[in-house]
């Protein structure tokens, strides 16, 4: 089971990662694409690395092939679009007794749900 709030699509910044003069992740943007395993995930345009694959047949030929490889979600931060940086996710109750997922707007402090 996950202990995170963070769905697949949602958009996720890079809060820490990365290597400063050759790859550098911090900062970027992404949204979700898949959960590998319990605390890892896909994200798209993100984490590339070089796969070397061994030509299978005639029609697909070796090469050096960019796949995306998967992040840590320590490492990622829900992005808020609206607010345009990335906020802390909570889950509050509604009027009716449900659980809404959002974050506390930085300007107004008012509950923004998701």
């Amino acid at each position: 089971m996950r202990g995170t709030k963070l769905r697949k699509g949602d958009s996720v910044q890079v809060i820490s990662g990365g290597n400063k003069s050759s790859r550098q992740l911090k900062g970027l943007v992404g949204r979700i694409i898949s959960f590998v395993g319990s605390d890892r995930v896909l994200v798209s345009g993100l984490n590339f690395v070089s796969k070397h694959k061994r030509a299978a047949s005639a029609d697909k030929p070796a090469g050096i092939r960019l796949v995306e490889a998967p992040i840590c979600i320590a490492n990622l931060m829900f992005f808020s679009e609206e607010a345009g940086r990335p906020v802390k996710l909570r889950v509050q109750k509604d009027s009716s007794g449900k659980n809404v997922r959002g974050y506390r707007d930085p300007v107004t402090k008012s509950f923004v749900p998701v």
